[in-house]
């Protein structure tokens, strides 16, 4: 046997190990279903039920599995199945100082014409707009560790029936993920999460969170002063610096910051400290990060927030 074939079958043996955990308690078919869909998503490299039909390579013609992989697709929508199964299986890794890394992504389909329910989203990686699918998901990850773990993934369009708003699908994955935990982890959400009607409800819950800012919002100062977070930004001391070694898009770059913190309050919540962090380095305009995660006498408060926000980023990178 050469060691393809010996890879092939060690990888099929894990994915049945997998989709058996994951269907455990599931009609047959569906258990079927998920397995056959895992192994052919692999197998095929292609996510087109064509393709992952061929992969399968059973001893029928093409046309009936493929018949009836997509029957069964359409039966019965297995989402919530999938991300109560996720959140289980990987809570139990997740610690108090675990990230959790939220993240609203968008899956494009320029071509498609009859898919149901298609929306205008906003292409992430160009900024235009194209027909498409949102995409929210939860990724965990140790700020000083190399494991990546996926917890929720959820696919929602702006044109279904019953789609409350991007707040509800935010809040959604946070209830969810965040009653598997326990409460444990920070969260971490980039520009999106900085409404009031997202840092209110996780406050309300005493979840932890490290949340980048646009800089329009409003903040107080420690005199009580109301003002904009990019001027509050101003009077922060960014007199810590440090050498860190960033990845994006598979490049490795050595970036000296400028960083410090300062208690802010929000006006809507003046008897709740918070913290605005600010990195100068990365670019023309600082990071400006708002925590409720309290300074501690073990580490520089900066340098952890710090830490927390760009494990968000090696998280977006297994997006």
């Amino acid at each position: 046997m050469s060691d393809d074939s010996r890879l092939q079958g060690k990888i099929k043996c894990q994915i049945t190990r997998f989709a058996g955990r994951l269907t455990d308690g599931w009609a047959k078919p569906l258990r079927r279903l998920v397995g056959q869909m895992l192994y052919g998503i692999q197998a095929a490299e292609d996510v087109k039920v064509s393709n992952i039909a061929r992969s399968l390579n059973e001893a029928i013609p093409l046309i009936k599995t493929e018949n009836r992989l997509c029957r069964n697709l359409a039966a019965t929508d297995l989402t919530d199945r999938i991300n109560r199964f996720l959140v289980w299986e990987g809570a139990g890794v997740v610690d108090a100082d675990t990230v959790l890394a939220l993240d609203l992504g968008d899956l494009r389909k320029e071509y498609a014409k009859a898919m149901e329910h298609l929306a205008t989203v906003r292409d992430g990686s160009t900024g235009e707009l194209a027909k498409g699918y949102w995409l929210c998901e939860v990724i965990a990850a140790h700020p000083y560790g190399e494991r990546i773990l996926p917890l929720y993934g959820e696919l929602y369009s702006c044109e279904a029936e019953g789609f409350e708003s991007e707040n509800a699908e935010m809040l959604r994955a946070i209830e969810r993920v965040s009653q598997a935990t326990d409460k444990r982890g920070i969260w971490a959400i980039d520009r999106g999460g900085d409404r009031r009607k997202i840092l209110i409800p996780m406050l309300d819950q005493r979840l932890r969170f490290v949340v980048r800012q646009d800089g329009d919002r409003h903040i107080l100062l420690p005199g009580g002063r109301k003002c904009a977070v990019e001027e509050a930004a101003r009077w922060c001391a960014t007199d810590l610096e440090r050498i860190v070694e960033v990845e994006r898009d598979g490049r490795r770059t050595r970036l000296s910051l400028r960083m410090g913190s300062m208690e802010v309050r929000l006006p809507e919540r003046t008897y709740t400290p918070l913290w605005l962090t600010v990195i100068r380095g990365f670019g023309l305009k600082p990071i400006l990060l708002l925590t409720n995660v309290a300074p501690s006498k073990d580490q520089e408060h900066a340098t952890w927030i710090a830490d927390v926000y760009l494990t968000r980023w090696k998280c977006e990178e297994a997006y």
